[in-house]
């Protein structure tokens, strides 16, 4: 079950899946607010938070007496080779983040993991798998070693078959 969303989270996920549809094109201009908001049956401050975080997630450009319009879908900004916040990456995608911990344990780290985070092999770790979601929807299964005692520190997080990390 999803987390109940928003007005505001609501229209800015139909945006975003027109944008993502290819409904509304890089360069295209967004309906007014007041034709949003009967659109979505919302008010105009509803319309405006959407858009918003639209725009800063770069999705749109709102140009003073001109309109929003549509920049295109914004360039993924992180390298796969290095330790981001999930969190933030769906903030940035104009999404509202989420996790469900699926497990939690302390286990021995193994031989590959341990030389990375600077520790012996078998020492132990504290093995996390948590599903992230993104506006309520499952987006990523993540698989995480923390060294206890230096949880924020110690991070080393290991892309699981078929992408995410």
């Amino acid at each position: 079950m999803s987390p109940r969303q928003t007005r505001s989270e609501q229209v800015r996920g139909a945006l975003l899946s027109r944008l993502r549809t290819g409904r509304y094109l890089s360069g295209d201009k967004l309906p007014n607010e007041d034709e949003l908001a009967r659109e979505f049956e919302v008010s105009r401050a509803t319309v405006r938070e959407a858009v918003q975080g639209l725009i800063e997630a770069g999705y749109l450009d709102r140009k003073h007496g001109l309109g929003t319009f549509v920049t295109g879908l914004p360039a993924y900004r992180h390298s796969l080779d290095m330790t981001v916040s999930y969190t933030e990456m769906i903030r940035e995608a104009g999404m509202k983040p989420g996790e469900t911990v699926v497990s939690r344990a302390e286990r021995p780290a193994p031989d590959e993991d341990a030389g990375k985070l600077g520790i012996a092999a078998g020492e132990l770790l504290v093995y996390i798998e948590r599903v992230r979601t993104a506006d309520g929807v499952p987006a990523m299964l993540s698989s995480e070693w923390h060294v206890p005692g230096i949880f924020e520190l110690s991070v080393y997080r290991r892309p699981l078959a078929g992408g995410g990390g």
